[in-house]
């Protein structure tokens, strides 16, 4: 089993080596907790790790006031952009969700998650992940942690997307000069806020619009809207949309016709003071009352149709930070289901899983992007022999050259219990995640992850 501990711990080594604190010893321990995350993602302490003194490792760990979360996030951050070094441009996609963790005595420190009315607790959180051009999640690059209390006077939660874009700014510009950071927010982050702080930093961004924005009034003084000046716009082109079916709905092709303009956005904060924004504005329409309709405001030009549709194709980026997500708290990690007591124990605890869901939302979309390339590149070689064991392949050999990539995702999802097309489409990181802990569960009482596979 040494071979894939020591796969497992120099991953771990890279992302929280580092954790500029002073006693060493805690970066070793940071670095021990997130590979034994990585080899078996557990939502609780005990599921994680196997022995008592293992556990009490974490524990100790975990509530150790001389180690942070921002420590933890910082050093992953870092890591983050350096591999993020390599390429030309990145996307940034930024979200947010909650944590919804048990809490019956409210002594834990957590706050209100949702409505207020329901009175569910736990923390709340904005991610950056850094995704590739081609769509492939890189690993966290950042994240913010906040709890919210009624009556209480809290920093807005806009105040903590911007403290986590200069975050992410200023991490490529020291380990990443010579990429392009492209942010990617959903609408809930169409605001003046974020807006302003964009235009300022000379950023690279992409925002979907959340309304029908008033623009920079004409030179007659007549007041213009974002939606008439982009229903005028002359259209650059159509592209096809595959929707999938509904309970009540066949799958269809949507034919989106793509309009682009430059604009000056007047937007406002509580009507208390008015800035002049430029940005150019796409719309993505399908004809009909219900066709679809994105309204995306950037940073880029989409003078052609080619411009407009790189604007496009780099927001749907965002349907890696879903994944993200629902690998995190669900499918891979189950993170929600910590039973830790402390605020500072459970966001440090988050934060070790996260980095693991990234990794298993990376390995997902691999197998779909790069499916040719060696498997021995993402998987251990006694990973390798064990996976083929279990699917009761011909045996691998030592000597033996690695399957590809696709092939290796393919048996461990099948482990997993993926059905292939009956499934719904391409394995994704719950199934991929549930055969690989099959994989190392069997092969530890089975014996193929001993010394001589080294």
């Amino acid at each position: 089993m040494r071979a894939r501990r020591e796969k497992h711990e120099n991953w771990a080594a890279e992302r929280f080596g580092r954790l500029g604190v002073a006693d060493r010893r805690l970066a070793a321990r940071a670095t021990a907790v997130a590979a034994g995350i990585a080899r078996r993602p557990r939502g609780t302490v005990t599921a994680v790790f196997e022995t008592a003194s293992e556990r009490e490792g974490a524990y100790r760990l975990l509530e150790n006031d001389a180690l942070t979360t921002a420590h933890l996030e910082s050093a992953l951050g870092a890591t983050t952009a350096r591999a993020c070094g390599t390429a030309e441009m990145v996307c940034i996609v930024v979200d947010g969700s909650s944590l919804n963790l048990v809490d019956a005595q409210r002594d834990k420190g957590f706050g209100v998650v949702g409505s207020y009315r329901i009175g569910a607790r736990g923390v709340i959180v904005q991610t950056a992940l850094a995704v590739s051009a081609e769509g492939t999640p890189i690993d966290v690059i950042g994240q913010r942690y906040w709890t919210r209390e009624r009556g209480k006077s809290a920093v807005s939660e806009m105040s903590h997307v911007t403290g986590l874009v200069r975050d992410v700014l200023a991490r490529m510009g020291e380990h990443a000069t010579s990429t392009v950071p492209w942010f990617q927010f959903d609408r809930g982050y169409d605001c003046q806020v974020l807006l302003s702080l964009l235009r300022d930093e000379k950023a690279h961004f992409t925002i979907r619009s959340s309304a029908d924005r008033r623009l920079e009034d004409s030179a007659s003084g007549k007041r213009r809207y974002l939606g008439d000046m982009l229903r005028r716009a002359p259209a650059l082109g159509t592209y096809g949309v595959e929707l999938p079916g509904g309970s009540d709905k066949a799958p269809r092709t949507a034919a989106v016709t793509v309009r682009a303009a430059k604009v000056t956005l007047l937007v406002s904060r509580k009507s208390k003071s008015v800035e002049r924004v430029g940005v150019w504005a796409i719309e993505a329409r399908e004809p009909g009352k219900d066709g679809l309709l994105w309204r995306l405001l950037t940073s880029e030009p989409a003078d052609t149709f080619e411009q407009a549709m790189r604007v496009i194709r780099a927001y749907e980026s965002r349907w890696r930070i879903e994944e993200f997500h629902r690998a995190w708290k669900d499918g891979v990690c189950h993170v929600e289901e910590t039973q830790l007591r402390s605020l500072s124990a459970v966001t440090k605890w988050a934060t070790f899983h996260a980095t693991v869901a990234a990794r298993a939302t990376r390995l997902a979309r691999l197998a779909r992007e790069t499916p040719d390339v060696p498997a021995d590149t993402e998987f251990s070689r006694p990973e390798l022999m064990a996976m083929v064991a279990l699917s009761k392949k011909k045996r691998l050999k030592a000597s033996d050259r690695a399957p590809t990539l696709a092939a290796a995702v393919g048996m461990v999802a099948q482990l997993g219990g993926y059905t292939g097309k009956s499934s719904g489409g391409p394995p994704g990181a719950t199934v991929i995640a549930r055969g690989l802990q099959r994989v190392v569960d069997v092969a530890s009482v089975t014996g193929l992850f001993d010394d001589r596979c080294d």
